[in-house]
């Protein structure tokens, strides 16, 4: 068992390595100009707009509730 969790071990410097090339990957997957050739696919998010009350709700099955928002994006 030791042997195979030594092929796991992994140096600082191979960690910051492996860690650089990710953060290269994904920034390239979130730029629109380098997404195609990307690694690392990324699809940017982010939150438009916070619930504040006005929403509809339609509930079914007890727990399982969909939140509908009007205008939806």
């Amino acid at each position: 068992m030791e042997q195979i969790e030594a092929n796991f071990d992994l140096s600082d410097e191979q960690l910051h390595s492996i860690s650089d090339i990710l953060l290269r990957e994904m920034s390239k997957g979130l730029a629109k100009s380098t997404n195609p050739n990307a690694k690392v696919k990324m699809i940017p998010s982010y939150v438009t707009s916070l619930p504040d009350g006005s929403g509809k709700f339609i509930c079914y099955k007890f727990f399982r509730c969909i939140e509908m928002y009007f205008p939806m994006y």
